[in-house]
């Protein structure tokens, strides 16, 4: 019978290309590498490498038990995984990264529940815009507004945010009335920006397929982050476009007032979306695994 344990050295002596890096990867000695490898030779009766001085190269033998093995390792880890999941023992460290205002209204909200559900699971969020190379940053998941380039890597599409157009009672009081897009060439603009760019707000109003866009770069203040234009809302300073989630408490309290509710707002010409974004690789560890599917489940 093959053991899963020479298996698993032999596909890291195949990967890493030498016996001693495979020990150094696998935190061991080189002749226990060496030992497993002339088991699992045993066991099939057939070598698997043929040994130079410098590195190693597979026989043909080894080049079909290499394709093999793979699988299996790989299917095994993925067992683990799952039952892992199934006996709610998800432990270690997971850490998240996206826009600020994303992680406070999307995912921290739910993030009880997953502590509920996996009371030793630990989250380390962080906060940073603009686009996260998963491969060589310290995040296991980040959250993103732009869908990344790299066809490697894996992006869901998780949510459509809803926007608001809101302005504080005492700013509308001495403004003119705004009852169509148009009319907020009367009205100070506060507008997000993004990358060095003001973005555009394009209204939709579903019952005559009208499609406005109005440019906000003359917007008298600009900010890269929703909480600086909710508090600037508060205080009077103009009209804004927020997530429903920041605003709706504040629309409910009477603090802020809701316009043009009869139009479906965006902040850019093309549909958005936030991305749940991921490497194969990172999706392998039960921890990582619970976390994002308990972010698609709950909150998206």
């Amino acid at each position: 019978m093959f053991s899963m344990d020479s298996l698993e050295y032999f596909v890291s002596v195949v990967q890493c290309g030498s016996f001693t890096a495979a020990a150094e990867q696998l935190s061991c000695s080189t002749s226990t590498v060496s030992r497993h490898i002339h088991q699992l030779e045993s066991d099939l009766l057939s070598p698997v490498f043929t040994r130079h001085t410098r590195k190693v190269v597979l026989t043909d033998q080894g080049r079909l038990a290499y394709e093999k093995a793979l699988r299996i390792c790989e299917q095994v880890k993925e067992l683990k995984n799952d039952i892992a999941l199934k006996s709610h023992d998800v432990t270690g460290l997971v850490r998240v990264n996206g826009p600020n205002w994303i992680m406070e209204n999307y995912l921290v909200p739910i993030l009880p529940k997953l502590h509920e559900k996996w009371p030793c699971l630990q989250l380390a969020l962080s906060y940073e815009e603009g686009a996260i190379d998963p491969y060589i940053s310290t995040h296991d998941v980040y959250l993103c507004e732009a869908e990344p380039m790299d066809s490697s890597l894996v992006v869901r599409s998780i949510a459509s945010p809803e926007f608001w157009a809101c302005a504080s009672p005492k700013y509308l009081s001495k403004k003119p009335v705004l009852e169509t897009p148009d009319d907020l060439k009367k009205h100070s603009l506060l507008s997000i920006s993004r990358f060095g760019q003001v973005a555009y707000w394009v209204f939709n109003y579903a019952a005559s397929n009208e499609v406005v866009s109005i440019d906000t770069s003359k917007s008298w203040l600009t900010f890269t982050n929703y909480t600086m234009g909710r508090t600037a809302c508060l205080n009077d300073g103009g009209i804004t476009l927020m997530p429903r989630s920041m605003v709706e408490r504040d629309v409910l309290e009477g603090k802020l007032c809701r316009v043009l509710s009869q139009y479906k707002i965006d902040t850019i010409k093309e549909k958005k979306k936030i991305h749940l974004v991921y490497t194969n690789q990172s999706y392998k560890y039960p921890k990582v695994k619970a976390v994002i599917d308990n972010m698609i489940d709950c909150c998206f």
